[in-house]
C-alpha cells in the first residue's frame, strides 16, 4: 500500500457496493460521504458534485467520487504536519504517532496504548493499519475538564420539583410507610408587591370617600417599592412530597436570605418582573435569543459537556474575599495564550494574549467576510472556556448566528498556553 494519492483497500471496500450499478447520484454521494464520517452541507456537496460530473448527467463514477472525497478531506496544512512525522511521507506508524502526540499535542505521561487505539479506530483495516494525512483522522472536540460528583450521579434519573413537607431527614424516616391519601399542610411565605397593593388601596379609598383621598394616598405611598411577605397555608400530598429530594421549590426572598438559610436541595423560580429588578443587582439571566450573550453562555457550559452545573472558582466561592476583575486573585495565575490560525483560506497569523483570570476567560473565534462599503458579514463563530482548550493542533467547528453547525466549515489552529 502506497500513499494517499492512490485507492487504498479500505476506501475500495467501503464504496464498492454503492457503485455496483456503475454510477451514483447526488443523494447517494451524500450518504456515502457520511459512511466516512464526513457530514457536509448539502449545497456545498452539490457544488462539488456538479464540478466533478464531467458528462453533466447528474451521476458520477467511482473515480469522480474519489475526486470529490479528496477535495473535501485533503488539506495542505494537515499534509505538512503529516509529512513532518511520517516515514517516507507515506505512512504514520505507532512510534511516529507517539512522537506527534508528545511533541505537538503535549500529551505527556500518556498510556502507550493511546496511539494504537487511535490507529485501530481510524484505520480499522488490518492490512492498512496506518494513519494517513487526511482530515478523516478527525480529532475529538475539546472535552470536559471538570465534573461535579452529585450532578453526575443524577444523570438518566427523573427529578421531581415541587413543594415539600419537612426536611430530607424526615422524608427518610417515612421510607416504607403507607402514604396513600395522606395530605399535610404547611405554611410558606408569599411575597406581596406593595406597589400593586397601594394602587388597589388608592382605588378603593377614592371610591369610598373622595374628600380624604389625598391623605390616604400619601399614607399608602410610604411602603411603595418594598417587597413584603405574608404567610399562606399550602396542602401537599405526602407521597408526592417525599418524591422531592434535590429540587424542592422554595419561594425566593432575597439573595442575603438564600446565602444564609437556603439548603442545597432548594431551588427558586423568579418571575420576569422581579428578574428585571434583580438584574440591576447583577443576577445571572437565562439567555434564549441567539447572539453574542447566548454564544458566551453556550461556550461557558462546554466546560461540563453542556449538562449540569459548573463549579465557580475558589475566589468566587470564598465569602471572605472580594473579587476585583481588574486584579488577579491570589490563588489564580495568569495565562499566556498563543493561537496560530490556518485553513481555507490560510491566514497563518499568530495571536498572543495575556489573560489575568483564566478561570473566567472564554475564547471566541469569529469568521467574517470583509465588506468595504458596509459592515463585515458574520459567517460563523465558536466559543469555549480557555481552560478547555487542549494544546497543539486543534480543529475548531463553526456555528451560525442561530447556533446551527456549519459542518464542514472549520478552523485549523495551533494552541499553546503557559502559566
Amino acid at each position: 500500500l502506497t500513499s494517499f494519492f492512490v485507492f487504498p483497500t479500505w476506501f475500495l471496500s467501503t464504496v464498492r457496493e454503492d457503485f455496483r450499478g456503475g454510477k451514483i447520484n447526488l443523494e447517494k454521494a451524500l450518504k456515502l460521504l457520511e459512511k466516512f464520517n464526513i457530514h457536509c452541507n448539502y449545497i456545498h456537496v452539490k457544488y462539488i458534485f456538479k464540478d466533478n460530473d464531467r458528462l453533466k448527467q447528474g451521476r458520477i463514477t467511482i473515480e469522480e467520487f474519489r475526486s470529490i472525497y479528496r477535495s473535501i478531506v485533503h488539506r495542505e496544512e494537515i499534509m505538512e504536519i503529516f509529512n513532518a512525522y511520517a516515514e517516507n511521507r507515506k505512512f504514520l506508524f505507532e512510534k511516529n504517532l507517539d512522537d506527534f502526540l508528545t511533541q505537538e499535542q503535549y500529551r505527556l505521561n500518556m498510556s502507550k496504548s493511546i496511539a494504537s487505539e487511535i490507529i485501530e479506530k481510524y484505520e480499522p483495516v488490518e492490512e492498512d493499519c496506518r494513519l494517513r494525512g487526511e482530515q478523516g483522522r478527525r480529532g475529538k472536540r475539546w472535552s470536559s475538564v471538570t465534573e461535579a460528583s452529585k450532578p453526575h450521579a443524577l444523570k438518566f434519573k427523573i427529578l421531581v420539583r415541587n413543594k415539600k413537607i419537612g426536611t430530607l431527614l424526615e422524608t427518610h424516616s417515612r421510607k416504607g410507610l403507607d402514604k396513600r391519601g395522606k395530605v399535610e399542610e404547611y405554611e410558606e411565605y408569599e411575597d406581596t408587591d406593595q406597589e400593586e397593593e397601594a394602587d388597589k388601596a388608592r382605588s378603593s379609598r377614592l371610591a369610598i370617600n373622595l374628600t380624604d383621598s389625598l391623605e390616604k394616598e400619601t399614607e399608602s405611598k410610604t411602603s411603595v417599592g418594598l417587597t413584603l411577605f405574608r404567610k399562606k397555608k399550602v396542602k401537599v400530598a405526602l407521597a408526592l412530597s417525599d418524591l422531592v429530594i434535590y429540587t424542592k421549590a422554595e419561594k425566593f426572598r432575597s439573595f442575603n436570605y438564600s446565602r444564609e438559610y437556603q439548603q442545597f436541595y432548594e431551588s427558586n423560580s423568579i418571575d420576569e418582573s422581579t428578574a428585571r429588578k434583580l438584574s440591576k443587582l447583577k443576577v445571572a439571566l437565562n439567555f434564549q435569543t441567539p447572539g453574542l450573550p447566548m454564544d458566551l453562555q453556550n461556550g461557558k457550559f462546554l466546560d461540563n459537556g453542556c449538562s449540569g452545573y459548573i463549579l465557580k472558582p475558589r475566589f468566587l466561592r470564598d465569602t471572605e474575599t472580594e473579587f476585583n476583575p481588574q486584579k488577579t486573585p491570589e490563588d489564580s495565575k495568569p495565562v499566556t495564550l498563543t493561537i496560530k490560525v490556518a485553513f481555507s483560506p490560510r491566514w497563518n497569523e499568530t495571536f498572543t494574549f495575556i489573560i489575568q483570570v483564566p478561570e473566567l476567560a472564554l475564547v471566541r473565534f469569529v469568521v467574517e467576510s470583509q465588506n468595504i462599503i458596509a459592515e463585515n458579514e458574520f459567517l460563523g463563530q465558536y466559543t469555549l472556556p480557555l481552560l478547555c482548550m487542549g494544546k497543539g493542533y486543534r480543529r475548531v467547528p463553526l456555528f451560525s448566528k442561530t447556533g446551527e453547525d456549519l459542518e464542514p466549515a472549520s478552523l485549523f489552529v495551533y494552541v499553546w498556553h503557559i502559566r
